[in-house]
């Protein structure tokens, strides 16, 4: 059986055997550590127990499969939100168009008004203009009429 590197259940226990032996041999020296003894205990135990890799990967496997499912559940549930929030957007949109096409109507209705006004003020400026042109020659003609 060979696992995701490459390498063979055989290899694993070889090498789990070797690092025992090399920690055994630390141990021996009294060089190793408390960690280093924890470290060989477990060695040993993943040793002793042939069928618990293949346990450890079936429980591994299920636990993955368990948390795949959950996050597939949080999507959908998600989607689901995503999906209400958005027909609630539309339905906002829906009920503020008539608003917005009485604004819009406001608004041209608003810019009309405002030209008619701004072309009122061009023909009264124009009035004004020529009413003042007519007063300075009145003054004029007065001023040339001797007292």
């Amino acid at each position: 059986m060979s696992a995701g590197l490459g390498l063979s259940i055989g290899d694993i226990r070889t090498g789990m055997i070797y690092v025992g032996n090399l920690i055994e041999a630390l141990q021996e020296s009294g060089r190793a550590s408390a960690a280093y003894r924890e470290l060989s205990t477990s060695f040993r135990w993943g040793r002793c127990k042939d069928g618990d890799v293949a346990r450890f990967r079936a429980q591994l496997e299920r636990h993955t499969s368990s948390i795949l499912l959950q996050l597939s559940a949080v999507r959908t549930s998600n989607t689901t939100s995503i999906g209400k929030e958005q027909d609630a957007i539309q339905e906002l949109l829906l009920e503020q168009q008539p608003v917005v096409a009485r604004m819009d109507s406001g608004v041209a209705e608003n810019n009309q008004l405002l030209s008619s006004v701004a072309e009122q003020q061009t023909q009264i400026m124009a009035a004004l203009t020529q009413s003042m042109r007519q007063m300075q020659g009145m003054l004029q003609v007065q001023q040339e009429i001797p007292p």
